[in-house]
Protein backbone atom coordinates (compact mmCIF):
# COMPACT_ATOMS: atom_id res chain seq x y z
CA UNK A 1 0.00 0.00 0.00
CA UNK A 2 1.09 3.27 -0.80
CA UNK A 3 1.94 5.92 1.70
CA UNK A 4 1.17 9.68 1.66
CA UNK A 5 2.63 12.67 3.94
CA UNK A 6 -0.19 14.04 6.12
CA UNK A 7 0.15 16.96 8.80
CA UNK A 8 -1.49 15.61 12.27
CA UNK A 9 -2.78 18.21 14.52
CA UNK A 10 -2.95 17.93 18.24
CA UNK A 11 -5.42 20.10 20.17
CA UNK A 12 -5.88 20.36 24.40
CA UNK A 13 -4.99 17.68 26.59
CA UNK A 14 -3.71 15.43 23.37
CA UNK A 15 -0.99 18.37 22.57
CA UNK A 16 0.03 18.36 26.40
CA UNK A 17 0.60 14.58 26.66
CA UNK A 18 2.54 14.28 23.17
CA UNK A 19 4.33 17.71 24.19
CA UNK A 20 3.98 19.07 20.76
CA UNK A 21 1.16 20.87 18.81
CA UNK A 22 1.68 18.76 15.76
CA UNK A 23 3.84 16.29 13.67
CA UNK A 24 3.98 15.28 10.09
CA UNK A 25 4.91 11.77 8.97
CA UNK A 26 3.63 9.26 6.39
CA UNK A 27 0.49 7.21 6.77
CA UNK A 28 -0.86 4.50 4.25
CA UNK A 29 -3.00 6.87 1.61
CA UNK A 30 -6.34 4.33 2.27
CA UNK A 31 -7.35 3.06 5.67
CA UNK A 32 -11.12 3.03 8.17
CA UNK A 33 -11.34 4.85 11.12
CA UNK A 34 -10.60 1.55 13.01
CA UNK A 35 -6.91 1.55 11.07
CA UNK A 36 -6.47 5.22 11.68
CA UNK A 37 -7.17 5.09 15.95
CA UNK A 38 -4.72 2.14 15.80
CA UNK A 39 -2.52 4.01 13.94
CA UNK A 40 -2.32 7.14 16.17
CA UNK A 41 -3.00 5.55 19.85
CA UNK A 42 -0.81 2.30 19.33
CA UNK A 43 2.14 3.51 17.07
CA UNK A 44 2.36 7.33 16.34
CA UNK A 45 1.44 8.95 19.70
CA UNK A 46 1.12 6.32 22.41
CA UNK A 47 1.06 8.47 25.15
CA UNK A 48 -2.06 9.34 23.63
CA UNK A 49 -3.80 5.40 24.35
CA UNK A 50 -5.44 6.83 27.94
CA UNK A 51 -7.55 9.29 25.98
CA UNK A 52 -8.21 7.28 22.78
CA UNK A 53 -12.23 6.45 23.77
CA UNK A 54 -12.87 10.05 24.11
CA UNK A 55 -10.82 11.79 21.17
CA UNK A 56 -12.30 13.00 17.98
CA UNK A 57 -10.58 12.52 14.36
CA UNK A 58 -11.35 15.11 11.90
CA UNK A 59 -9.59 14.65 8.24
CA UNK A 60 -8.90 17.96 6.63
CA UNK A 61 -11.75 20.05 9.09
CA UNK A 62 -14.22 16.92 7.85
CA UNK A 63 -14.94 14.71 11.38
CA UNK A 64 -14.62 10.81 11.15
CA UNK A 65 -17.48 8.87 12.28
CA UNK A 66 -16.31 5.67 13.17
CA UNK A 67 -18.61 3.79 11.07
CA UNK A 68 -17.03 5.86 7.53
CA UNK A 69 -16.13 2.86 5.27
CA UNK A 70 -12.36 3.44 4.22
CA UNK A 71 -11.51 6.34 2.82
CA UNK A 72 -8.51 8.22 0.96
CA UNK A 73 -5.97 10.15 2.07
CA UNK A 74 -4.04 12.26 -0.19
CA UNK A 75 -0.84 13.82 0.28
CA UNK A 76 -0.79 17.06 2.70
CA UNK A 77 -3.45 16.30 4.21
CA UNK A 78 -4.42 17.34 7.96
CA UNK A 79 -5.29 14.84 10.38
CA UNK A 80 -6.47 16.58 13.87
CA UNK A 81 -6.91 14.73 16.93
CA UNK A 82 -9.27 16.39 19.20
CA UNK A 83 -10.24 15.88 22.96
CA UNK A 84 -13.40 16.84 25.11
CA UNK A 85 -13.36 20.47 25.40
CA UNK A 86 -14.56 21.81 28.64
CA UNK A 87 -15.82 25.26 29.23
CA UNK A 88 -16.30 27.19 32.07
Amino acid sequence: MATVPVRFVLFGKACELVKLPERNINVPNALNCQQLRQLIFHEVFKDLSPIQDCCILALNQEYIDDHDGTFTITAHSEIAVIPPISGG
